[in-house]
This record gives C-alpha cells, structure tokens and sequence, in this order.
C-alpha cells in the first residue's frame, strides 16, 4: 500500500468524522417563528411587550415565506449531509474488506 493510498484512507476517516459533526448540529434544523416575548422593565414592560407582538404581527406576511424558505433549505442540507455520510461510511467499509490490515490501524488512530 502506497502513502497515497494511507492519506486517502485518512482522509475519509476524517469526513465520516466531520459529516457525523454536522449531522449532530443539523438535528433540530427548524426555524420557528413565533417565540415568547418578554421585557425585564417594571414600569413600561407590558407596553415593550405590547408593541413588540404588534409589530411582529404586522411584519409576519413578510417575515414568515423567509422562515419557511430557510427550513426547506436547513431540510435539504441535513438530507444531503445523510447522503453523503451513508456513501462515505460505504467507501470506507470497501476500503476496510480491501485493506483489512488497516481497520485497526485507522481505528487506533481515530480513537486518539
């Protein structure tokens, strides 16, 4: 086996790595668009509060198709990060029943 061929296994241990990362971050990908408000001010908080859910609503029909439009585009993110770790994870296991010599060799080292 070549060093190019260890440095390409290595590198493919590192973006199942990498892909499982982001995958972890992307598990709660949703937008919501409503959420409490609140204001910490004694005296004029109700009327903060008050001013803010009317401005919210007045600003929800330009607001909301932008909310909808990320999670569509969150949604195809994290399905492509799937894909690409599952083919990833698939080249590997080919590599690893060419290169059995070499599971434990990239095993020890992921685990360091």
């Amino acid at each position: 086996m070549t060093l190019q061929e260890v440095r390409m296994i290595l590198l493919l241990k590192e973006n199942i790595y990498r892909l499982q990362r982001i995958k972890s971050q992307l598990t709660n990908c949703r937008i919501e668009y409503y959420f409490e408000m609140r204001s910490n001010r004694r005296m004029i908080g109700g009327a903060i509060t008050l001013y803010r859910r009317v401005v919210r609503r007045l600003l929800k029909f330009l607001i909301s198709p932008i909310v909808e439009q990320q999670n569509k585009v969150n949604q195809s993110l994290k399905d492509f990060c799937n894909m690409q770790l599952e083919t990833t994870k698939g080249c590997a296991q080919i590599i690893y029943k060419q290169f059995p010599e070499l599971a434990d060799v990239l095993n020890s080292s992921a685990e360091q």
